[in-house]
């Protein structure tokens, strides 16, 4: 499930039959939202705050140690993967949302501070919308997993999940001819299991 607001993130807690599963929380994230997803994590859900930008952080921590409650972190990345698709001119490096490199490392500092480093365990990309191919997906699984090393072998942190995003093209209009979404996942799964070897 992905939720953008405490409403939605209501509905995915009500509509959740699998604790296996993800709540992505992204969007405008204030105290009581940020108090609802620690309370999932409290009940064994995993719950994912995903920083789009470092002024995020600062209420999650403060709202976990007065809760006493880790929180699970994730970082929307910006990326330079190449798509054709709606708004393709923003997306990837050049999207208004996610983290540059040093925003990431402000990230880093402040939960090294924090003693919590160990809870940015996802990396988070949305590479655009309205994509019918699926080579811009295995390029951003080689991207996740090089990045992933990278700040193990820097950091010491170790990504547990990744998040690709979607993007998947719909039909909008008659020129518009989407795939299934199996053969998407099953390219997504193969690239990053080819790629984590």
């Amino acid at each position: 499930f992905e939720a953008g607001s405490k409403a939605e993130l209501i509905i995915a807690l009500s509509h959740l039959k699998d604790h296996d599963s993800l709540i992505i929380c992204n969007g405008y994230k204030d105290a009581e939202f940020i108090e609802l997803g620690l309370y999932a994590i409290q009940m064994g859900i995993r719950c994912f705050f995903v920083l789009e930008t470092p002024t995020e952080l600062p209420i999650i921590l403060e709202r976990s140690r007065a809760m006493k409650i880790e929180p699970l972190i994730g970082v929307r990345l910006k990326l330079a993967v190449t798509v054709d698709g709606h708004w393709n001119e923003d997306s990837g490096d050049r999207s208004i949302f996610g983290l540059s490199t040093g925003a990431l490392l402000d990230v880093v500092d402040q939960l090294k501070e924090a003693d919590m480093l160990h809870c940015l365990q996802l990396l988070h990309c949305h590479i655009g919308s309205q994509i019918f191919e699926e080579q811009p997906f295995e390029e951003l699984c080689k991207h996740f997993v090089a990045f992933a090393c990278d700040i193990r072998e820097k950091f010491g942190i170790l990504v547990k999940q990744f998040n690709c995003g979607g993007g998947f093209g719909v039909t909008y209009n008659d020129k518009d001819t989407p795939k299934p979404f199996e053969p998407f996942i099953k390219l997504i799964a193969d690239s990053l299991n080819k790629f984590c070897k």
